[in-house]
């Protein structure tokens, strides 16, 4: 976890917001809560530094992860597209 700072931007305003580069739970300890106990610290963590905002990048095509999420309120906010260009992209 992070405390990032926005740039200005023409498309943005300034503002501080907590990142959560990764999260991984083991399969055997999935559905027991851990997932959400972490969210919760990192929630706090956000507070406790003044921040506004917890946000975090999950993989499309990750339902469960996307579930997860959603359950705890977050909404998706922005789209990032790649396209493969090496060798064997279609």
């Amino acid at each position: 976890m992070a405390k990032r700072e926005r740039r200005e931007h023409v498309m943005a305003t300034p503002r501080s917001f907590l990142l959560v580069d990764a999260l991984c739970v083991g399969a055997a300890a999935r559905r027991r809560g851990v997932g959400r106990r972490i969210m919760d610290a990192a929630s706090d963590h956000a507070r406790a530094l003044g921040v506004q905002d917890v946000e975090l990048t999950v993989q499309a095509l990750n339902r469960e992860a996307l579930a997860f999420y959603e359950a705890l309120g977050f909404r998706a906010a922005q789209l990032r597209m790649s396209r493969g260009v090496g060798r064997g992209a279609s």
